[in-house]
């Protein structure tokens, strides 16, 4: 009988032995699967983080290699003839020659806003009064290797066109690069009137222009009077013809569309004024001395602006 209860426990432990034995396996295949599922979260945690860190698309690209925006501005005094929804739209920027030679021109440079409307650079004489620092023609400039050339363009915009948060981009006929450059029409600035955006952008032009308006010395009155007085220049405006004649000792007539008027001249540091007694405004004509001695007589200039 001793024998028998003997075997009988020895079975007894031995079924319990196997059961406590398949019990902890079964509980470290658990822990292994808890394992997985946490590497799982952490794999998906990192590729998240991954995406969170693409760039992201530019707002705002104002210099490439070649060409830098310097100011773009509103002067919020200009009355355009034609329409009233027009702004006169100025953009000043430097272009750089860092491996090529370059060939711009005002009128080279296009803006496009939205995506949807362009608009081609003009030149309007007289508009860089004050601005001399500023390449400001309709003729190409050379810009060789190494070099570099500060330029004004100038656009006709309608108002509607220059809202807050418009996209604005770029193009140039002889600068490839100009088409990354990506601005806002919030950057604009509205200036009151032709000589503040002067003092702004060059406040050394603008003084010399200032002095340039001074009234002039005996001698250079002399000057100037003796290569007008007896003399006429014809030429043309927006298609209108003009003439006009000087006669001693400081009067003129000019004639246009048929009409003529008279008055009388003063003469100036830089420029010639004429003086209408009864009818408009003045009309300031440029002058300077070329190498031989005669009169560099700017009518085109001169009424170019009056017409504006």
């Amino acid at each position: 009988m001793r024998k028998s209860f003997a075997k009988l426990g020895a079975v007894a432990c031995g079924m319990a032995l196997s059961l406590s034995l398949v019990g902890c396996g079964g509980a470290s295949s658990g822990g292994a699967a808890q394992s997985g599922d946490a590497a799982e979260e952490t794999v998906e945690e990192t590729a998240e983080e991954e995406v969170d860190e693409e760039p992201e698309e530019p707002t705002e690209v104002l210099e490439t290699e070649h060409l830098a925006i310097e100011g773009i501005y509103i002067d919020d005094s200009y009355v355009d003839k034609d329409s009233d929804q027009l702004k006169m739209v100025y953009v000043f920027y430097t272009i750089n020659a860092t491996d090529e030679n370059l060939e711009p021109a005002s009128t080279s440079l296009s803006m496009t806003i939205n995506e949807k409307n362009s608009y081609q650079a003009e030149h309007y004489p007289g508009l860089s009064k004050g601005m001399s620092k500023y390449y400001y023609s309709s003729f190409l400039e050379d810009v060789y290797v190494g070099d570099s050339l500060e330029v004004m363009s100038t656009f006709k915009i309608p108002k509607g066109d220059l809202e807050p948060g418009r996209s604005i981009t770029f193009s140039h006929s002889s600068i490839e690069d100009a088409s990354e450059l990506l601005a806002s029409t919030d950057i604009i600035e509205t200036m009151e009137s032709a000589d503040a955006l002067a003092q702004k952008v060059d406040p050394e032009g603008y003084a010399a222009e200032i002095e340039k308006m001074e009234e002039a010395d005996e001698e250079t009155t002399a000057r100037v009077r003796a290569a007008l007085n007896g003399y006429y220049w014809s030429f043309y405006v927006n298609s209108s013809s003009y003439k006009i004649e000087f006669f001693e000792p400081n009067s003129f007539d000019i004639s246009v569309l048929g009409l003529t008027n008279s008055g009388t001249y003063v003469v100036r540091k830089g420029y010639v004024e004429l003086v209408y007694p009864d009818t408009g405004p003045s009309v300031e004509i440029p002058y300077t001395w070329k190498e031989d001695g005669e009169i560099d007589f700017d009518v085109v200039t001169g009424f170019s602006v009056q017409e504006g």
